[in-house]
């Protein structure tokens, strides 16, 4: 992906109304939803075109950053059509606010596509991140991630072994690490 691709520009009207105005699809989908266990690719174009993955990402990335109210009304006019629709909306657009803590240039890459999405599941029971020469080397399995079908990227939390960092002096962050990793080339 080029990182010096024109950020996405303002969608109109208010996320909630973009979301109402997809009601009808998203009723449609459903059955096809329930049954594929996934978004049937003409609702996720609906979705990315009306700009609601996008909510809660910082402007500086292409988003919308909504503020909260916004964003949980926007959620709970999808949730009206369709529960699990709403699910994956608000998994991945959470991920999305990782955009405001990672330097610039590696958040433009991973959040400035159109179907920019991230799906981020719990930690596995053998995952583990073990510094190395470098970075840190991630092994385990990761049982799911709520979106990861239609995502690009996948974040898991990796707990860190056989590391001491002084200077980290929060428990959970010393001890947990999370990782991205694309699965779509551009």
């Amino acid at each position: 992906m080029n990182i010096d691709a024109p950020l996405a520009t303002a969608w109109p009207g208010d996320p909630e109304r973009r979301a109402r105005q997809l009601r009808s699809l998203i009723e449609r989908s459903a059955p096809t939803i329930e049954h594929d266990r996934a978004l049937p690719q003409e609702l996720l174009a609906a979705l990315f075109d009306a700009g609601l993955f996008k909510m809660l990402l910082p402007r500086s990335c292409g988003g919308e950053e909504s503020d909260p109210v916004t964003f949980v009304t926007a959620v709970e006019e999808i949730a009206k059509a369709d529960a699990s629709t709403a699910w994956c909306l608000a998994q991945a657009s959470g991920c999305s606010m990782a955009a405001a803590y990672i330097e610039p240039a590696v958040a433009q890459e991973i959040f400035a596509a159109r179907d920019a999405v991230v799906a981020w599941g719990p930690v596995g029971p053998t995952v583990k991140a073990t510094a190395v020469d470098g970075g840190y080397r991630v092994t385990g399995t990761w049982s799911y991630a709520s979106g990861s079908r239609h995502a690009q990227w996948l974040g898991g939390h990796s707990p860190l072994v056989d590391c001491a960092w002084p200077e980290v002096t929060h428990e959970w962050a010393r001890k947990n690490r999370a990782s991205l990793r694309c699965i779509s080339a551009n």
